[in-house]
């Protein structure tokens, strides 16, 4: 569940246009009526072979299920190029290494 929130924050915050100074994970992002009816206007088809292909009425739709469809099939790499804009690109790196062993 908490991937889902995660997807759907990063999303939502790429299409809006929001600076990192401004998106903050302990409050809850609010949107706008209009921003739910853009959400809700995008239709993502999946052929075959898994290829999206995103349609809406406006360019906005168009860009917003774009980003939902890459999120949906890479976020590792939505979220690498999200922490590296912001200049954070060295923090997950220390915190995924292991400590080293020490005797007790």
């Amino acid at each position: 569940m908490a991937f889902g929130t995660a997807l759907r924050t990063l999303g939502v915050a790429a299409f809006l246009g929001l600076n990192a100074k401004e998106v903050q994970a302990d409050k809850p992002l609010t949107l706008d009526s209009n921003d739910v009816q853009i959400a809700r206007s995008v239709t993502i088809y999946r052929d075959t072979y898994g290829v999206p292909h995103v349609f809406g009425p406006t360019d906005a739709s168009c860009v917003f299920g774009y980003a939902y469809a890459q999120a949906e099939d890479n976020f590792w790499q939505v979220e690498d190029n999200y922490i590296r804009s912001i200049g954070r690109s060295s923090e997950p790196a220390e915190m995924l290494t292991p400590a080293p062993l020490t005797k007790s």
